[in-house]
C-alpha cells in the first residue's frame, strides 16, 4: 500500500504546491483539508507545469479536489469498500445497481 500521502490546507496556492522541488515530477496522493476536516482528494502530476514560474492562477487545492472519495482503513476488505461506494452512488442517484 502506498503511504506517500500529503496533507494540504485548502487556502494554499495550487501553483505554489506544484512548484515545490521535493515533488520531483511525481504523481502525488494529496488529501485536502480545511479546519481539520477532509474536503477532498487529488492525484496531481507535479511534473506538469504551465506558464512562467511567476504566474499565479489563483486556484487552491480545495478548488480542484474531488469530493467523491471513500475512507478505507488498512484492515478493510476491499469488497466492502467497493460496496459502500456503490451504495453511496445509488443513494445519490448517480449510479444504478447491477442486475445479474
Amino acid at each position: 500500500m502506498n503511504r506517500d500521502i500529503l496533507l494540504l490546507q485548502s487556502p494554499m496556492s495550487f501553483d505554489t504546491f506544484l512548484r515545490q522541488p521535493e515533488h520531483d515530477g511525481k504523481i502525488r496522493h494529496v488529501v485536502v483539508t480545511r479546519d481539520d476536516r477532509i474536503v477532498g482528494v487529488l492525484r496531481p502530476d507535479t511534473g506538469i507545469r504551465h506558464g512562467p514560474e511567476s504566474s499565479n492562477t489563483g486556484v487552491t487545492p480545495g478548488d480542484v479536489a474531488s469530493r467523491d472519495f471513500e475512507i478505507a482503513h488498512e484492515e478493510d476488505i476491499m469488497f466492502g469498500v467497493i460496496g459502500r461506494m456503490w451504495q453511496r452512488r445509488r443513494d445519490d442517484g448517480r449510479g444504478s445497481p447491477r442486475k445479474w
